[in-house]
């Protein structure tokens, strides 16, 4: 009967010492925690946000060759090399500055989608801003705007963009 007793407290202090193990070096929570964001998925990101900085260096409302040149000085470092060359021969195709108010401040990343290990589908809005809410905060209003990206060579480019001007 000892023999027993001792079995089962010997047991017991066993599982007491394996709950508490799991309970305060960290068992699987029991709350699913979001995915991590993959390598790939951050740098095409970057692409979009840095792209999305570039915006206001653009106008579009200069002359032919004033945008022409905004545009490969600017955009070189987002764009394939085919997207870049198809903004520069028809910049009206291009987005970026219309006006001198309201301009473009950034790109909000709604959603990214992989498309294949080289090729994701990134949905945003470029939040429009003007001097007011430049110095007060706030937003002059957004687009929605879409992008391709895809990996040429060890880069992550966009080779195609589409802007939905609604505001």
């Amino acid at each position: 009967m000892k023999k027993q007793t001792v079995f089962w407290a010997g047991l017991t202090v066993i599982v007491l010492f394996a709950a508490g193990w799991f309970v305060f070096r960290g068992a699987p929570s029991a709350e699913p925690s979001a995915p991590a964001m993959s390598t790939d998925e951050a740098a095409v990101r970057e692409v979009v946000t840095e792209f999305g900085d570039a915006l206001q260096k653009v106008s579009l409302n200069e002359s032919r060759e004033a945008s022409i040149e905004a545009i490969r000085r600017e955009y070189a470092s987002y764009l394939s090399p085919e997207l870049l060359e198809e903004w520069a021969s028809q910049p009206h195709l291009a987005i970026g500055r219309y006006a001198s108010s309201p301009w473009p401040g950034r790109i909000e990343i709604t959603r990214v989608i992989i498309g294949t290990p080289t090729r994701y589908a990134v949905f945003g809005e470029i939040i429009q801003m003007t001097g007011v809410e430049e110095t007060q905060g706030g937003e002059a209003g957004r687009s929605r705007v879409e992008f391709t990206v895809d990996k040429i060579g060890d880069r992550w480019l966009i080779i195609g963009a589409a802007e939905s001007r609604n505001w």
